[in-house]
């Protein structure tokens, strides 16, 4: 119920959502990207490795 009426206003107006997912998108890539020893890949997202 708290995500039908975005999913409803997707639905009627595409431009909107092509819009806000490239919005989305973009600010995903400007997160910063951990290198080396700065981060972890889990192995089971679930539990630290």
């Amino acid at each position: 119920p708290t995500t039908r009426n975005i999913v409803n206003a997707y639905a009627m107006n595409q431009a909107m959502f092509f819009f806000d997912f490239q919005k989305a998108i973009v600010r995903m890539g400007l997160l910063d990207l951990k290198l080396g020893s700065e981060g972890e890949i889990r192995n089971n997202c679930r539990k630290i490795n």
